[in-house]
């Protein structure tokens, strides 16, 4: 299993809950076993997801079933984000249907008809007490995480899977994360699709129907997106070219990243270098000289963000 592609979500504070405040630059297409929500707090965006894309901006939330992957492209600058993840197995015993349920609609804002004003509340309320993690947070996040479920189910399209159902969704989900492993460890050559069959001892034409199933894109565009964010993350390294990026991701020409560049954020790598448009590193991190993908603000940073927005809703935490 990779770090980028498959994310284990940790609950270091409160079991099946976790929530925080970030900036996404790029996120490649991954996915979690959690039910998450992407809620914008400033800037815009595009999440893609299995043939779908919706462009949010701040305001927006967008909902991701488990399993379910899904790409992020920020700004140049960045976006703001709070995200909240939410295990399947919450409230298990009062309300079992959230372990096999999957919603049909992903913009949250356009399935509650523009009125998110009380799905916000219960957001800010969730992560605002999570943060602070002061004496009896855990029943303040559980009862805002039930509030944001029980809306959910009043507004949002959704099915239940069956057992059979649940059972070949595991399967394919273990296919999926030995696939993502290989990609992330052979993306650097000149990997193809037949290699990947014999690898899984399948066809190409079911291994390429399998992918696009599972991941929304074709096994060459994720390939090229993979090589992409490394490509990303190396853009601040100024004693790197740009053709030595390229290649040191496993581009086999510069023109494919350059064509990546502007299908992503409508210039080219040299005025994408130019600009400075990689988020600023937040004050308490320290690292190499590599652009923050994907980076969460401190406590206090985050807190100020919550109450800032809060007052523009004229939400009351």
């Amino acid at each position: 299993m990779t770090s980028k592609e498959f994310e284990t979500v940790a609950y270091p504070k409160l079991k099946h809950v976790r929530a925080f405040v970030n900036n996404i630059l790029y996120r490649n297409y991954h996915l979690h076993g959690e039910t998450e929500f992407l809620c914008v707090l400033g800037g815009e965006c595009k999440v893609n997801k299995a043939g779908k894309s919706i462009e949010a901006k701040k305001g927006s939330v967008v909902l991701i079933n488990p399993h379910e992957s899904h790409e992020i492209v920020g700004a140049s600058e960045g976006t703001d984000f709070i995200v909240i993840q939410l295990s399947r197995h919450i409230l298990r015993e009062y309300f079992p249907l959230m372990q096999t349920s999957f919603f049909s609609e992903t913009d949250l804002n356009a399935a509650f008809g523009g009125e998110t004003d009380r799905l916000w509340r219960q957001i800010l309320v969730l992560t605002d007490s999570y943060i602070r993690a002061q004496s009896g947070f855990e029943l303040r996040c559980v009862a805002a995480a039930a509030g944001i479920l029980s809306l959910l189910y009043d507004n949002v399209p959704h099915t239940a899977c069956s057992e059979v159902e649940y059972l070949d969704r595991k399967k394919a989900v273990a296919r999926t994360e030995r696939i993502a492993s290989y990609i992330d460890e052979n993306y650097r050559y000149g990997i193809t699709l037949s290699d990947l069959a014999r690898e899984e001892n399948l066809t190409p034409t079911y291994l390429s129907h399998f992918f696009v199933d599972r991941f929304g894109i074709t096994f060459r565009e994720y390939v090229n997106n993979i090589r992409f964010e490394n490509a990303l993350r190396l853009m601040p390294n100024t004693k790197m070219s740009i053709v030595e990026i390229a290649m040191h991701s496993g581009f086999s020409d510069v023109k494919y990243l350059t064509k990546m560049f502007a299908l992503r954020f409508g210039c080219t790598p040299r005025q994408f270098r130019a600009g400075n448009a990689f988020p600023a590193p937040d004050a308490h991190h320290e690292g190499p000289v590599a652009a923050q993908l994907e980076r969460e603000y401190s406590h206090e940073k985050s807190l100020e963000m919550i109450r800032l927005f809060a007052q523009e809703r004229g939400i009351t935490l």
